[in-house]
């Protein structure tokens, strides 16, 4: 384990227990998002926060993505990094970090780049840290001992 933060461990997991994570969901409403304001090419931009018409639900594990359970099929797990938050032995979240794959195009073939690949906190848990938590040890350390890197996508 490597904490415990309001009842909530915090550790590393065989990335074979990928299945626990996955039962843990992605789905969210969407009631706003962010647009670019200003010069996005070289120029200062600023983000604005705007409603949508009409709220919808986004499920990052339903579509051809398909989740965690499909990442086997996809990818080369074998360099993969999770870590778990649990209470009382439930996964209520984790972070997912891909390293050593080359099927990742943002690892760009590097043996010492690594990436956020999936976070994911439980409904009830959301906007309490735990997302933030779950993503720190992989600031200090990171699988096969690749160094994260700062390239971010949606998927």
């Amino acid at each position: 384990m490597l904490r415990q933060l309001d009842g909530v461990a915090i550790g590393e997991q065989p990335i074979s227990r990928i299945g626990a994570l996955a039962r843990v969901p992605t789905a969210f409403v969407v009631r706003s998002r962010l647009a670019i304001s200003g010069e996005f090419d070289g120029g200062s931009f600023t983000f604005v926060e705007r409603s949508v018409d009409r709220p919808y639900i986004k499920d990052y594990d339903a579509g051809e993505a398909g989740g965690p359970g499909l990442w086997a099929s996809r990818f080369d797990l074998s360099h993969w990094g999770l870590i778990a938050a649990t209470v009382t032995s439930r996964w209520v979240g984790g972070a997912v970090i891909a390293a050593g794959d080359p099927a990742v195009d943002l690892l760009e073939g590097r043996s010492d780049l690594a990436l956020l690949w999936d976070i994911r906190v439980a409904p009830g848990l959301r906007r309490m840290g735990g997302g933030a938590t779950s993503f720190t040890p992989v600031k200090g350390g990171s699988p096969a001992g690749a160094s994260p890197t700062s390239t971010s996508t949606s998927r």
